[in-house]
């Protein structure tokens, strides 16, 4: 395996993806990245997962001789982190990993490539397109009122409803509840221009209403890659699994297979008194009282 590529496109890629390879993990195979680069595309591939999350993310290269390994995600990350900004030259030999880059010269140890989870092929023929920003914002307006209480599996994810005429998402840890709903015509992709789109997005799921528990670090994940110059991300719902594919990564999660807790019944709608306010000054107001607000 031989390829060469300039730091800063590489470090757009891999940057992100240490929030999902473990440190430590009950499989050692897990803290490593599977590296495979092929010649016939000029095209690199590096994955990553802990088993509940695979990110798959592919991009262009010099590549001069197919090859893979599995190398330490944590030596790559830092190693690649502190090189100049010039051309990284990757190469194996024997067990080894060769980074070059300038006069800086490093060596990895190779693991069993083999011992890697093997990631299926996708096919998107039958995912649904959805608007990448509309998206990412739903997420953001949820994903804070998610528990950390691991006791509480069902709570540490968002719930994802994908009904006839709109998508809702939805979480709680027990004391706040957030909730956002967005028209299916709405949340299609700007690439969906046919008058069938908004069912199209219904139709995808069978015509059935879905709902899926997505685990928060999965959608986390999904905000950091997320980028404004591209503009959809495709879904496939396959049983136990979600697939993202955006921009260039695949994202493999595994849903929360649990029922989600009925929380609309926190949501009181006969209030007779209402009041309109600033957001600004309600905002500020908050975060002058917080400073003397106990943590727990």
């Amino acid at each position: 395996m031989r390829f060469a590529i300039e730091k800063k496109e590489l470090l757009q890629s891999v940057q992100h993806l240490a929030s999902v390879a473990p440190a430590k993990n009950a499989s050692p195979i897990l803290t490593n990245y599977l590296i495979a680069a092929d010649a016939a595309t000029g095209m690199v591939k590096i994955t990553t997962s802990d088993l509940d999350i695979t990110v798959v993310v592919e991009f262009a290269a010099a590549v001069s001789e197919d090859g893979i390994i599995a190398v330490s995600a944590k030596h790559f990350n830092e190693i690649i982190n502190y090189m100049p900004e010039a051309m990284i030259n990757f190469w194996r030999h024997d067990e080894l990993l060769m980074i070059q880059c300038a006069k800086i010269d490093f060596n990895l140890l190779i693991a069993d490539h083999t011992l890697f989870p093997v990631v299926p092929e996708v096919n998107l023929e039958k995912a649904i397109n959805i608007d990448a920003q509309l998206f990412n914002r739903m997420i953001s307006k949820t994903s804070f009122a998610v528990s950390t209480d691991v006791n509480r599996a069902v709570l540490t994810g968002v719930c994802w409803k994908i009904l006839e005429k709109e998508h809702l998402m939805a979480a709680t840890d027990g004391r706040k509840v957030a909730e956002i709903k967005v028209k299916n015509a709405k949340l299609r992709s700007p690439a969906e221009t046919d008058a069938d789109s908004e069912e199209n997005i219904f139709s995808a799921a069978n015509g059935e209403n879905i709902e899926k528990i997505i685990p928060v670090k999965t959608l986390s994940f999904l905000q950091k890659i997320f980028d404004n110059s591209a503009k959809e991300v495709k879904v496939l719902l396959e049983g136990s699994k979600v697939i993202f594919s955006y921009d260039k990564y695949v994202v493999f999660s595994q849903v929360i297979e649990q029922k989600y807790p009925e929380y609309q019944k926190a949501f009181v709608t006969d209030l007779q008194n209402q009041f309109v306010i600033d957001k600004n000054s309600l905002h500020n107001a908050i975060r002058r009282v917080a400073l003397v607000a106990p943590d727990d």
